[in-house]
């Protein structure tokens, strides 16, 4: 009988089985050595981040040692004012204010306007006759100063001699390197070294994240454009201050809009709604009046009133003050007290909340 005999390429084995195999394994040993390897990799990267964060921590409670409060919130991606002081050392608590300025970032712009201060007399004024003073002071500087110039201070940063070296070597005073990802936080023993002077060098209220994004503004955004001006001369003249400001310092942003504000002062403190109106005016806001809320009402927390909370003026005032009451216009039309002042755009009322900024 006739058997149907196999073919060769039936019985035959691949020749490639065993190579194959050896293939195959080599691969699952390899991706199990890779994960392995990418595991440890992300746990080196967490513990680097643990303590990276924990330099960054102890060197922000340093940096807003005694009444020195870290809890200022910047927001990098609008225009900021930053308040910027230099004393010759930390270490001797009679050193005087010898530097004084306010640095105006125009984010949208890629400009820097620096408004360069008469250190003496502001010390003199403010009772910054020596860095204890000024530092004891600290959370009502700000507000001294806004007052004092009419403008928003986003923030305060304190440096010393040996501070100002540490900012000046990571910003190499170079302005081709500035802005190009070039300075600080591509280079880890210049991050070491500014991390180890704050608090030692550097002392300011912003709050960690601030901190991080004006680190990171500077190092990839810096403005291509700087600018100085000095107040000494029309220091002693609001109406030429006011001009300086509204010229060079103002929020373009707020400008473009052009929207109009009243002011209301809803406190027993008198002056109150001057002294905001002066503010928001210098800022581009056209101010329409400011004056006591209707009926003399006082109230405990600042509200705005508004006709569209999209308005960039209006979230930037909301940051300034830190007001997150916003009530629509639209709501209050027929109130008795505030309809009639609903022709402006924004109506911002300040509460007793306003007194402890």
């Amino acid at each position: 009988m006739y058997k149907r005999r196999k073919s060769k390429r039936q019985s035959r084995a691949p020749k490639h089985t065993k190579n194959s195999s050896l293939f195959n394994f080599i691969r699952k040993r390899l991706k199990i050595l890779l994960i392995s390897v990418g595991l440890a990799a992300a746990v080196v990267i967490v513990l680097v981040s643990v303590y990276t964060y924990q330099l960054l921590q102890s060197g922000l409670a340093r940096a807003g040692a005694g009444d020195y409060p870290v809890s200022q919130n910047l927001n990098v991606s609008k225009n900021f004012n930053l308040l910027v002081f230099k004393v010759s050392s930390f270490k001797n608590p009679t050193a005087s204010v010898d530097f004084a300025a306010v640095l105006n970032f125009q984010v949208k712009g890629g400009a820097l306007n620096i408004l360069i201060l008469p250190a003496s007399q502001f010390s003199a004024e403010y009772g910054l006759s020596n860095l204890a003073a000024g530092m004891g002071r600290a959370p009502t500087l700000r507000a001294s100063f806004s007052k004092a110039l009419g403008m928003p201070i986003d923030g305060a940063v304190y440096t010393d001699d040996g501070g100002f070296k540490e900012i000046s070597r990571w910003l190499n005073l170079n302005p081709d390197s500035l802005g190009q990802g070039k300075n600080v936080l591509t280079n880890a023993s210049l991050l070491a070294r500014l991390l180890a002077s704050l608090g030692t060098g550097v002392r300011t209220d912003l709050s960690l994240p601030s901190i991080l994004s004006l680190a990171k503004f500077l190092e990839f955004d810096f403005p291509a454009v700087v600018s100085s001006y000095q107040v000494s001369d029309v220091l002693g003249d609001p109406g030429r201050l006011d001009l300086l400001l509204k010229s060079n310092f103002s929020d373009p942003q707020v400008q473009a809009e052009g929207l109009s504000v009243i002011v209301l002062n809803g406190t027993s403190k008198a002056g109150l709604a001057g002294d905001y109106g002066r503010l928001v005016s210098n800022l581009g806001l056209n101010l329409l009046s400011a004056d006591n809320a209707p009926g003399g009402r006082l109230y405990q927390s600042s509200f705005m009133i508004v006709q569209s909370q999209n308005y960039y003026s209006v979230r930037r005032l909301a940051e300034i003050f830190g007001i997150e009451d916003l009530r629509r216009a639209a709501d209050l039309a027929s109130d008795p007290d505030f309809g009639r002042l609903l022709r402006a755009d924004i109506v911002l009322v300040l509460g007793a909340d306003q007194l402890n900024r």
